[in-house]
């Protein structure tokens, strides 16, 4: 574990309400066992602290980690992000949205080697994309963040743009997972099956 790593939360981001998925996307087995489970596991093991922005945290008590529901009514992700950057203990925090379905362990430790002199490292994609929601964000992300949320704001693509932030390029053909439907949800459990 890193040093950074010894001083960093990770926040897990879970309050989406998966109209896509048509069921909860948190709950859905991934090797067996459920996914945030296993987020919650595998972050455990390597970061000093581990939240969950969800909004029902009685229902998540069982998997012994803060849960703090959303502090605005409205923004999406962006919402759960401000309220986990307020919460946490350290400076920084490692974000990861629940429906990314495995954690790319090298990929987060390059970013986080460069998240001390900067607001933001996300990953961007060879067409510009970004992935934020795969990233590592310090405290002082929170002024902008919040007065975007107050301007009605809720695009943190946009933000991120804008504002003192690192992006990591990713290779020519990299994909991040993420589980948005059932055929994605499918596709990466047949995917995972036929290589283990």
């Amino acid at each position: 574990m890193t040093d950074l790593q010894n001083s960093c939360s990770a926040v897990i981001l879970a309050g989406g309400r998966a109209r896509r998925m048509g069921r909860d996307k948190r709950f859905m087995p991934i090797k067996r066992r459920p996914l945030l489970e296993s987020h919650v596991s595998e972050l455990s093991s390597r970061f000093a602290e581990v939240i969950i922005s969800a909004n029902d945290p009685e229902r998540l008590d069982y998997l012994g980690v803060p849960v703090y529901p959303d502090e605005w009514a409205e923004g999406g992700p962006m919402t759960g992000l401000v309220t986990a950057l307020r919460h946490i203990q350290q400076d920084v925090a490692f974000v990861l949205a629940v429906d990314i379905p495995e954690i790319d362990i090298e990929l987060m430790e390059r970013m986080s080697a460069l998240v001390r002199a900067t607001d933001a490292v996300v990953p961007r994609h060879a067409d510009g994309n970004l992935e934020p929601l795969f990233g590592f964000y310090r405290k002082p992300a929170l002024d902008w963040l919040e007065e975007s949320l107050r301007q009605g704001g809720y695009a943190l693509h946009s933000k991120l743009l804008e504002q003192n932030c690192t992006f990591v390029d990713l290779p020519e053909g990299y994909h991040l997972p993420n589980l948005n439907d059932p055929d994605d949800y499918q596709q990466y459990v047949t995917r995972k099956a036929t290589t283990s």
